[in-house]
């Protein structure tokens, strides 16, 4: 599906009024070759084609490695605990869908500072431990994030 018509889906559909979101990896969106930074450019240019009137939040989410349990603290250096394996993936958030979908497991947020090659405007940045309660009750790792959020800021 082409970038700009899945976000346009996306919009709309977080836009209906239930707390909802969509995502999609950015290799699904067209992106060949990813890194943090080439991911991080097209947030921010999705994010810049956003309405005026839509108060829902666009983030993206870069994957972390896997720890066999909650890290109550985040990795010292965050490009070394990257999953090179794992795609980022755009999130298109409805508004309140955070504060209204709590978890059902276990779960650590920090605000931190990203990485200083990604730093820029209107960008921060979030490590997330979670596991929900059927990843727990099973034993399965918890999943790390380090999600970029823009504030309004970024985008002017």
């Amino acid at each position: 599906m082409m970038l700009q018509k899945w976000f346009d889906v996306a919009l709309a559909q977080t836009s209906s009024g239930r707390p909802s979101f969509m995502s999609a990896h950015v290799t699904d969106l067209g992106l060949r070759e990813w890194d943090w930074s080439t991911s991080i450019a097209l947030l921010t240019r999705l994010a810049s084609t956003v309405p005026d009137d839509w108060f829902g939040r666009v983030s993206l989410a870069l994957p972390l490695q896997e720890s066999s349990k909650l890290l109550v603290e985040p990795p010292k250096d965050l490009s070394a605990a990257a999953d090179t394996h794992e795609p980022p993936s755009i999130y298109v958030l409805a508004p309140g869908f955070l504060e209204q979908s709590p978890t059902d497991g276990e779960e650590f947020r920090a605000a931190v500072q990203g990485p200083a090659e990604l730093a820029a405007p209107g960008l921060v940045f979030e490590f997330v431990s979670a596991r929900n309660a059927e990843a727990r009750s099973h034993r399965w790792e918890c999943v790390n994030v380090l999600w970029v959020h823009l504030t309004p800021l970024a985008k002017d």
